[in-house]
């Protein structure tokens, strides 16, 4: 037995391009696993080994699942914290992360090597029993997966082997054990190793279920502006883990004021504005490197957006000058740096919110005659031109850019501009434009969506432009979708407009329909005075002008005196 391993050892040492040797110590590469949950009690235990380098481990995602902490225990007894997560798949069980150097350790080199069907492989696994390593095993089956191999081997399906590496005779790794999910199976499967080089952190990984599952802090992807990217996509409600990604971003890259700049958001979101100044004005001293992704000018623009959010804050530890003045001087400071619309749309909106009306409609007007000219910005420049109070004319002239911008047909999201429009015609008296924007506002919206009111208002503005069959039309929509007593007053509307389009019977008949169910109502006498006085039937005129008189409606005087005198 003695002289089999020696051998097997013997053949192990050659050395390859692509291999270590294994010396006499194979069990330098593998390490135990100890994870922790949210209480600090442990999690799971395991096995796992150095990958490619001293810093880089193997494990199974099963120990990880859930970990808020992990920790290696190397072949001298060492403890090391798992530090970061490089990579991590559930679904084939693996996971990669960084740990401290282990200094004298053996790392396994992955190779290109496939090895197939019914060849001889050599399996190390922990224990304590260090003489016994490596044990010979054998591949029973090689399948291909994806672009990858999926072997069954003929090691027990036993906990000490989940997660420890597979070599080949000449010592290259080329597989890690897995268990066998197979119901009752006793021999193990392995996962071809090659596929620990495709696990990484991507731009993306922030939205990885795989890689939230686990708690433990992630690494930054390799490339710079990668790592940007999942910064900016990251979710903070996890405060830990996004103040290390941008501690680490900022270890990484500390020219790039845009790491600066990242973590003061983040520090003054949550009450630190002492060290949240402290990173912007370290942004401000890196902006000019050659490196820097962020310049002078947009490091004042976020300082500006920032305090323009806190500057509303009660919060008793926000400083005194952390407030909407300051957001302005950074606002300004953005444009002087290097004009751009986008600063001057936030000095407007700065300048708004300190009531500087005059002032914001100046900087909107300027915005409005870039590329960010916008149905909301001539919207906002509107509402700063009414709260100045200048001429009502120019409300309108800002609406009707609003609105020129929109395209037929008009989207529901977009429709407020014609209402909003509408109203200001209304102000101005321009009613027949005011009605075209309200049935344009209908259609885009949906009649389903309004209520009763807006067809009563909408028949006011009709009738007073002289739309009298669209202004009854809406009338009557509106006793349909109205419930009493809303409904007596809109049929008292549509008999006061067929009046006026001299339909005289129609009115007295809706009148006396109304008398049925609101009796002793002067309204309905009254239309119904004026209605026969119309048709030249004096006495009925004045019979219900007078009992309109009767119940309190002094407005009838001058009526029951013209149809006297015919």
């Amino acid at each position: 037995m003695k002289h089999t391993i020696s051998l097997i050892i013997f053949l192990l040492v050659g050395i390859c391009t692509h291999a270590h040797k294994l010396d006499d110590n194979p069990h330098r590469a593998l390490f135990k696993v100890k994870t922790y949950t949210n209480e600090g009690t442990v999690g799971k235990t395991g096995f796992g080994f150095l990958i490619n380098d001293n810093t880089t481990g193997i494990a199974p995602y099963t120990l990880f699942k859930g970990a808020t902490k992990a920790e290696i225990t190397d072949y001298k007894g060492n403890t090391y914290l798992v530090e970061r997560i490089l990579g991590a798949s559930s679904s084939l069980d693996i996971v990669k992360f960084r740990i401290p150097e282990i200094k004298k350790a053996t790392p396994l080199i992955s190779t290109s090597t496939t090895p197939e069907t019914e060849t001889k492989a050599l399996l190390l696994n922990y224990t304590t029993d260090k003489k016994s390593l490596p044990i010979e095993i054998k591949i029973e089956k090689a399948e291909d997966y994806l672009d990858y191999k999926y072997y069954y081997i003929t090691a027990q399906n036993v906990e000490k082997n989940f997660g420890c590496p597979l070599l080949t005779p000449k010592g290259e790794l080329f597989a890690i054990v897995q268990k066998n999910l197979t119901d009752k199976a006793k021999s193990a499967c392995a996962l071809d190793a090659r596929f620990a080089a495709t696990l990484s952190i991507k731009p993306t990984s922030s939205l990885s279920n795989d890689l939230l599952a686990i708690k433990i802090p992630k690494a930054l992807p390799q490339a710079e502006s990668d790592a940007l990217t999942y910064i900016y996509m990251m979710n903070d409600a996890d405060s830990t883990a996004m103040l290390t990604a941008l501690d680490d971003f900022i270890s990484q890259y500390p020219e790039n004021a845009e790491g600066y700049v990242n973590r003061a958001v983040f520090l003054a979101n949550h009450g630190q504005y002492e060290d949240s100044e402290k990173d912007f004005a370290t942004a401000i001293s890196k902006a000019e490197a050659p490196t820097s992704t962020m310049k002078a000018d947009a490091v004042h623009y976020n300082f500006s957006k920032l305090l323009f959010t806190h500057s509303s804050s009660n919060t008793t530890r926000k400083p005194a000058n952390w407030n909407m003045h300051r957001a302005l001087q950074e606002a300004i400071a953005a444009h002087d740096s290097s004009p751009s619309p986008l600063y001057m749309l936030q000095r407007g909106d700065c300048e708004y919110a300190l009531s500087q009306f005059a002032a914001a409609t100046e900087s909107y007007k300027q915005v409005s005659q870039t590329e960010l000219a916008s149905p909301n910005l001539y919207y906002k420049t509107a509402l700063a031109i009414e709260r100045a109070k200048m001429p009502p004319t120019q409300i309108l002239e800002q609406l009707d850019s609003a609105v020129a911008m929109l395209q037929k047909p008009y989207k529901a999201s977009e429709a407020y501009y014609l209402y909003v429009r509408a109203l200001q015609e209304i102000s101005l008296e321009k009613y027949r434009q005011a009605a075209i924007d309200l049935k344009d506002y209908e259609q885009a919206v949906g009649a389903g969506s309004l209520s009763h009111t807006f067809f009563a208002d909408r028949s006011q503005t009709e009738r007073k432009a002289k739309m009298f069959q669209q202004a009854l039309d809406d009338i009557k929509l509106a006793q349909v979708k109205a419930q009493a007593p809303q409904t007596y007053f809109y049929k008292l509307e549509e008999a006061s407009i067929l009046l006026q389009v001299a339909m005289f019977d129609e009115a007295i008949e809706i009148a006396k329909q109304l008398l049925v169910e609101i009796p002793e109502n002067p309204d309905c006498y009254k239309i119904i005075g004026i209605a026969y006085g119309e048709k030249k039937q004096t006495k009925e005129a004045l019979q219900n002008l007078s009992k309109a008189q009767q119940l309190g409606d002094t407005t009838v005087e001058q009526l029951i005196e013209k149809y006297s005198n015919r």
